[in-house]
């Protein structure tokens, strides 16, 4: 879902707070699924699946970034993609 344009004031500036707490802790997988969300709330899904692959990479069993690399996947088409996140997502026990 990419948000209204006076949403993405809002987007933006979690995008910088995430991109700080990043830059002093490179390793912060909360951080990049946060980032990541942004992206997608902005419609920039292809940096939110550079984000949630960073989270994976940091935390493998972080479901909501399975999740939010799936939902990503899912808005550029890329949907085999997106069902291997989802189903990784919900055995990492994603609930909806």
């Amino acid at each position: 879902m990419v948000l209204p344009n006076e949403s993405v004031p809002r987007c933006d500036k979690a995008i910088t707070k995430y991109t700080k707490i990043i830059e002093t802790d490179p390793r912060n997988a909360v951080a990049y699924n946060a980032r990541a969300e942004a992206y997608i709330n902005k419609g920039e899904y292809t940096k939110a699946i550079v984000d949630c692959t960073k989270a994976i990479e940091f935390d493998p069993k972080s479901a909501q970034a399975y999740m939010n690399r799936g939902i990503a996947h899912t808005k550029l088409g890329e949907i085999d993609s997106a069902q291997v996140d989802f189903k990784k997502a919900k055995e990492l026990g994603y609930k909806v």
